[in-house]
């Protein structure tokens, strides 16, 4: 929920594709509610070298599909919108194995996108190896930002001196360096995103389960409005 509250503040959203993948992180799974509490439901990956870019991780074969989804059939199929959300999930992701993809930066990207349409996001997407930026670290995500705006179709549609802003979430804290960001002009602000309670199917209520789990319980529209609740950036 706090990447879409994330993405709903944004004007531009950069998917950064071209950096290490991380084993065992949100990349390749994420936590659905249960009876016994938040599982984890995973779509398993090749095994690589410890360098392997995001963008160059493989899914490892098909058969995890009908469990990835029987998974999802199984935990949410009372819930109330299920009827309306599962052929959704479903199509993305039977659409994806059509198409013959086997990256799983794309399965993600087609899963983005749904949730998206979902819940009425409008920010554009763009990804990070559109700009060939070769920096690390904060240096990396300041020339990121920089390259966006000054690209064409950002100063036509903000104008070269409309002010920027980075909006990074908690953790940025921990690595960011604002003197980066403050050589181009542009600010950086902190999402402090504080996860609102909702309706699930099982009690005591549990945050940090996906935004799936929100609209299994919530129509489209209630669910942008929970996930916008959450909104609290402070400028650094």
């Amino acid at each position: 929920m706090g990447f879409f509250n994330k993405m709903i503040n944004s004007d531009v959203f950069i998917l950064l594709i071209d950096c290490q993948y991380e084993k065992n992180y949100y990349q390749n799974r994420n936590r659905i509610r249960t009876p016994l509490g938040l599982e984890y439901i995973t779509v398993p990956v090749r095994s690589s070298s410890l360098d392997t870019l995001i963008m160059d991780k493989e899914i490892h074969g098909t058969k995890w599909q009908q469990k990835y989804l029987d998974t999802i059939r199984y935990h949410y199929k009372k819930a109330p919108h299920y009827s309306s959300i599962m052929p959704q999930i479903e199509e993305c992701v039977t659409g994806f194995l059509r198409d013959g993809s086997t990256l799983l930066w794309k399965l993600n990207a087609d899963l983005i996108h749904l949730y998206m349409d979902i819940l009425d996001i409008d920010t554009h997407i763009e990804l990070s190896t559109w700009y060939g930026v070769e920096e690390k670290g904060s240096r990396r995500i300041a020339e990121l930002v920089r390259c966006c705006f000054q690209s064409r179709n950002y100063y036509t549609r903000f104008g070269d001196t409309c002010p920027v802003t980075y909006l990074s979430g908690p953790g940025g804290r921990n690595y960011l360096d604002c003197t980066d960001f403050r050589k181009y002009n542009i600010e950086v602000a902190y999402n402090d995103f504080k996860h609102p309670q909702y309706q699930q199917l099982y009690e005591p209520f549990m945050p940090g389960a996906s935004a799936l789990d929100l609209l299994m319980n919530h129509s489209p529209r209630e669910a942008r409005a929970i996930i916008e609740s959450g909104t609290n950036i402070t400028y650094q």
